[in-house]
């Protein structure tokens, strides 16, 4: 059932085939080692055209990755103050469109630390967008991988491929 775990190195395994998803990899992991530096943990969903063979169906590498992180707060940000302290402070991570020129992530933030009846329907959203073609409505699933996750050991893994050129 999707969402389909995965670890990081499996992801890298399944889908860094070229030097241009290579480069978006190293990127997203960027993103996700500053989340983490900031304390936070949770999972993300990651789906669109890095999770496709969008060469051969469009005839070009992805431009980003998409994803929705499902924000766990350390204790320390839990007061509304904290949060709001550290969005402030770190746009980079937290706007969208700085998150995609910075980081080539599409991404999105669920913070679900609030009650479920607080987040379900941006969960329910985020879950139909992901696990449906846009065109066609056709199933197609999406990745979980955990925030705490195997990232350098993925990182080795690209680290060590070779394209063509």
């Amino acid at each position: 059932m999707s969402p389909y775990s995965a670890s990081m190195l499996e992801i890298a395994d399944r889908f860094c085939k070229t030097q241009e998803r290579v480069d978006l990899f190293r990127h997203w992991v960027q993103y996700r080692k500053a989340l983490v530096a900031l304390g936070f943990s949770g999972d993300q969903w990651v789906d669109g055209s890095f999770c496709e063979d969008c060469e051969a169906l469009r005839g070009k590498p992805p431009a980003d990755i998409d994803m929705v992180t499902l924000l766990v707060r350390p204790n320390a940000l839990i007061t509304p103050a904290a949060i709001q302290a550290v969005l402030a402070a770190n746009p980079a991570l937290f706007d969208r469109v700085q998150v995609k020129k910075n980081f080539l992530c599409d991404a999105f933030l669920v913070d679900v630390g609030f009650p479920a009846f607080a987040v379900h329907r941006q969960l329910t959203y985020f879950f139909g967008l992901f696990t449906h073609q846009r065109a066609s409505h056709l199933w197609k699933g999406m990745l979980q991988v955990p925030l705490l996750a195997d990232d350098d050991a993925a990182l080795n893994f690209v680290d060590s491929l070779t394209f063509a050129p």
